[in-house]
């Protein structure tokens, strides 16, 4: 018995015949029926072509770059998201053949629509999230998990948006991409207290803390102080809220963001209200109103009334 089987693979952009004789296999294996050995060397061969034939047809994915473009975008995603944008927007779309390139411009396209606050519906990511899933590695498939997480979220497809989230979180725990994992972990955080589900809430937003903590951002530190304040102020653990409102505070200070004091210092105040502590509550307004002429930043219809209800209760 002879049974020749031809694959083939195309190895720059040849295509290249590789044959493998099962005639030859069976006639060594059979040249002694009653010999274990004999067989067990049979399966090892077998197996080891199967191998092979799996190498070859995962080559051509493998080969596959990222184009200069897509990396460039990547470097300053975070930094610029603006202006990542706009090189995504110059570019031509990739081709469908050209399946990496296609799938990540549009995952880092949803990306920098989603850190500019755009609207958006859910078809870029719907081009990512199947391609990542199947071929990315733990940092790609928890990136695309996120989005289509988020875009779900924003969507209002709370439950569907949970799911995905929490399989990113399961990504992102793999790799050391901690900028990544603290932006999980705060919109768990956040679809929990949706849900109002607290206790779980805030031990998402404590992992959220400590891998903005990790990743040394200070912007994050700050979102993730703040994200965590609000959790424990739900969960009516009012003095862990101002303590995590006045770091929030002071890293806000010394990175002289200073709408972003005058933001925390207003949700500060709701906190001291709660608490009828009504002289932390002339202090931190004090504050407010002197950062406010100095730097002259806008204020809220939110902030115009937590300030009158201050003087009110003067």
């Amino acid at each position: 018995m002879s049974v020749l089987i031809a694959l083939s693979r195309k190895k720059a952009g040849i295509t290249m015949p590789f044959f493998v004789s099962f005639g030859f296999f069976y006639t060594f294996a059979t040249s002694n029926i009653e010999s274990k050995v004999m067989r067990y060397i049979w399966v090892l061969l077998f197996a080891a072509s199967l191998s092979l034939l799996a190498c070859t047809d995962g080559s051509k994915e493998s080969a596959a770059a990222l184009s200069p473009a897509l990396q460039q975008v990547e470097s300053i995603m975070y930094q610029a998201p603006d202006s990542a944008l706009r090189l995504l927007e110059a570019m031509s779309v990739p081709p469908a053949s050209d399946s990496l390139n296609l799938a990540t411009w549009a995952l880092f396209t949803t990306q920098a629509r989603y850190k500019l606050f755009m609207s958006q519906s859910d078809s870029l990511i719907n081009v990512a999230y199947p391609y990542f899933l199947r071929h990315g590695d733990a940092q790609r498939k928890a990136m695309a998990l996120y989005y289509k997480g988020a875009i779900c979220k924003e969507h209002q497809h709370i439950e569907e948006a949970q799911r995905n989230l929490l399989k990113a979180s399961g990504e992102v725990e793999k790799t050391t991409d901690y900028l990544l994992a603290h932006l999980i972990y705060e919109e768990i955080a956040d679809t929990y207290v949706y849900r109002n589900l607290y206790d779980s809430g805030k031990e998402a937003a404590q992992k959220a803390y400590e891998y903005a903590q990790k990743s040394g951002n200070s912007s994050y530190i700050i979102s993730s102080l703040t994200v965590l304040a609000r959790v424990y102020s739900k969960l009516n653990e009012l003095n862990n809220a101002v303590e995590c409102y006045k770091k929030a505070i002071e890293v806000a200070k010394e990175k002289e963001q200073y709408e972003v004091i005058g933001g925390n210092i207003i949700e500060l105040l709701g906190i001291y209200f709660s608490l009828k502590d009504y002289i932390s509550v002339r202090h931190y307004v004090t504050h407010f109103l002197v950062l406010q002429k100095e730097h002259n930043f806008e204020l809220t219809a939110s902030q115009y009334s937590v300030i009158g209800k201050a003087y009110f209760n003067e």
